[in-house]
């Protein structure tokens, strides 16, 4: 194991200071050498770590070869980690729609040179926000965690026929997730318009349409020394990343 700890701090040089990039962050051994790595895959009850150097070389070493605050980095990575991934964190979404209805009306030809007032179509509004559940199946609550979601609607006008893209965009502070139970939160809603013109003396074709999309959400859990752990999911499960990506 010695070899390969010096293979993984070969040409490191002692830090007063650096920044965080992408993940990395400066690590000590035991011996006072420092060197810039990231933490790709952990086991602590093999005493094994594999951590990633700038260079993109990835080693397998044991926990203890780092000194004591690295070690606990390590161990509170893994945990993290391990609290936020699929099989201990399920994540279940529920639609909440409400929809209201308006008459759209105006004047219309009634014969003998005479007009009248009547209905010549709807406007139909639809309020969408979704629930989302989280049950904790792991052994540890989840603290400092925060919910960043973007929802996506497509709106026409009658003036317009080209959808033009809405994004409702909100961060959140979450409750604590216990072990073992579920915590729901509602997100804001957003609305749409469809609207018809359904009297002959209108253009049917004059219309306007809206569709929400979808949302995409970002879990970030909070460690002791200020890093963060993020999980990334969206609903529908086949929401386009490229039509609609994070803004």
């Amino acid at each position: 194991m010695k070899s390969i700890v010096a293979v993984l701090f070969l040409g490191a040089f002692c830090f007063c200071a650096a920044a965080e990039n992408n993940g990395y962050r400066v690590f000590m051994d035991t011996q006072g050498r420092a060197i810039m790595l990231k933490v790709v895959k952990c086991d602590p009850k093999h005493d094994s770590v594999t951590v990633e150097r700038e260079d993109g070389r990835r080693l397998t070493v044991k926990i203890s070869n780092f000194g004591k605050s690295d070690q606990d980095y390590i161990k509170e990575w893994f945990k993290a980690n391990e609290l936020i991934d699929e099989k201990n964190l399920k994540i279940s979404f529920d639609d909440v729609v409400s929809r209201r209805e308006e008459d759209i009306t105006g004047s219309v030809y009634i014969g003998g040179g005479l007009s009248d007032t009547a209905k010549i179509g709807s406007k139909k509004y639809e309020k969408v926000s979704y629930k989302i559940t989280f049950e904790n199946k792991s052994s540890y609550p989840i603290q400092n965690a925060r919910l960043e979601y973007r929802i996506y609607s497509e709106q026409s006008t009658r003036t317009n026929k080209e959808p033009k893209q809405d994004v409702l965009s909100k961060n959140v502070d979450l409750k604590v997730m216990y072990s073992g139970k579920k915590m729901s939160f509602t997100t804001d809603s957003i609305e749409v318009l469809n609207e018809k013109y359904t009297h002959s003396d209108y253009d049917y074709r004059n219309t306007a349409e809206g569709e929400v999309n979808g949302i995409r959400c970002r879990l970030i859990v909070k460690m002791s020394d200020d890093k963060e752990i993020v999980r990334e999911f969206c609903y529908p499960s086949s929401l386009s990343e490229k039509k609609y990506p994070w803004k």
